[in-house]
């Protein structure tokens, strides 16, 4: 009987760990699957070679978009955003407290990439079938199908396809 009741008090202990561990954790559930998207759903091989090449203005851009749209549509209900910051309260106004946010999903998103590139998940992600795919699926740089048709789709490629079907 002793045993028993043991064994109900230590399930009752797991049990009130699990529900405390839940509680912590159920906020920070957005922020944990933006990491784990960024870190584990990205090839940042590819996105790196995208930023490099300008797509940083693009993220800027989506970036600021967010900042504009989130301040507009919900605003804080006194107007200030207070950030407790080594004991002082510090107090910042609807769109620059909303760029903080913003700033610190953007730095979150970076650090993931940094970590994947780093070899962090190695383990948990494998891109390497994402090239192979594509040349499959016959697909050329720009990602249309290189079935030799002579259309370039406005890229400019098309005249030498058609000139060399002419001779």
């Amino acid at each position: 009987m002793v045993l028993i009741e043991a064994l109900l008090n230590l399930l009752g202990a797991v049990l009130q760990v699990v529900v405390a561990t839940a509680t912590l954790l159920i906020p920070w559930t957005p922020l944990i699957a933006w990491a784990a998207f960024w870190g584990l759903a990205v090839n940042w091989q590819r996105l790196s070679s995208v930023i490099r090449s300008g797509g940083f203005l693009g993220i800027a851009l989506v970036a600021l978009l967010a900042v504009l749209v989130w301040g507009s549509v919900a605003p804080p209900i006194d107007g200030q955003h207070y950030y407790p910051i080594l004991g002082i309260k510090l107090s910042l106004s609807n769109f620059v407290g909303k760029l903080v946010y913003v700033v610190g999903l953007v730095v979150i998103m970076f650090l993931a990439g940094s970590a994947q590139l780093a070899g962090v998940f190695d383990g948990l992600v494998d891109f390497s079938g994402e090239d192979s795919a594509e040349e499959e699926h016959g697909q050329d740089a720009h990602g249309h199908d290189s079935h030799g048709h002579g259309d370039d789709h406005g890229h400019g490629h098309g005249e030498v396809l058609l000139a060399d079907a002419h001779h």
